[in-house]
């Protein structure tokens, strides 16, 4: 990076931790605690069209709506069982709440491997590091139970910053918050749209973490240099900065 970095900022989800299985194999396996059968490659395929179709007419986990995060994803387990031809909706309005409240636990979630250890690493530069995330209320509750929060200087998820990720008013929060310049920062995600270019579109430097390769092959359009395949690679840009 040609600019001396002051800050760097992370995406979450498929960032620095994921989802552990998958949302269909935690929402069966908590449904048939209920008596609710169902198999759970169908129930993420499900999942899917939910969560799309609420993304699309509630956004940002309907803030400014007359709901709860809570009730937004009540709503989208109801949906992804009722796809699955399920009906009894007591039973559902059951188990999306405790749905809620399990996906705080730490057995929900993985970090990736490189993550802890790069983390270490920039607070013991001095690097100002924290997170702008399209996540709901509980994300700083989240990275607390899986031993991260304290890594950072801020968490910003998308319901308090009343923005979401590639609006750029939520990029533009961080940096008044730390009062640095955008070319002064540093922002690492998973997606093109909502993390590498919006950051871009502020002036923000960018990089794209592609552990697998598949987004450097979609996109041959981007310069390959911003492509990272392990949070590792990120101690070269600090180092030079």
């Amino acid at each position: 990076m040609k600019n001396v970095l002051k800050l760097l900022t992370f995406d979450v989800n498929n960032t620095i931790i994921k989802v552990r299985h998958s949302v269909g194999h935690h929402y069966s396996k908590t449904a048939s605690a209920f008596g609710v059968e169902a198999d759970p490659a169908k129930v993420q395929s499900a999942f899917l069209e939910a969560y799309r179709e609420q993304k699309s007419t509630q956004p940002n986990y309907g803030d400014g709506l007359d709901t709860t995060t809570e009730r937004w994803w009540t709503d989208i387990v109801k949906k992804t069982f009722i796809l699955q031809g399920h009906s009894n909706i007591e039973t559902l309005e059951q188990i999306g709440a405790k749905l809620y409240q399990d996906f705080l636990e730490p057995s929900y979630w993985d970090v990736f491997p490189d993550v802890k250890n790069v983390l270490s690493y920039l607070n013991k530069q001095g690097m100002c590091v924290g997170v702008i995330s399209n996540f709901d209320e509980r994300l700083i509750q989240v990275l607390k139970n899986l031993e991260l929060a304290h890594h950072f200087s801020f968490i910003i998820p998308s319901i308090f910053a009343k923005y979401q990720k590639p609006q750029p008013q939520i990029f533009q929060k961080a940096l008044d918050l730390m009062k640095v310049a955008p070319n002064e920062c540093l922002h690492i995600g998973d997606s093109v749209k909502n993390d590498y270019y919006a950051a871009q579109d502020i002036g923000m430097n960018a990089l794209i973490i592609d552990r697998d390769g598949t987004l450097q092959r979609n996109h041959p359009d981007i310069n390959r240099m911003h492509f990272i395949n392990n949070l590792e690679d990120l101690k070269q840009f600090v180092d030079s900065s």
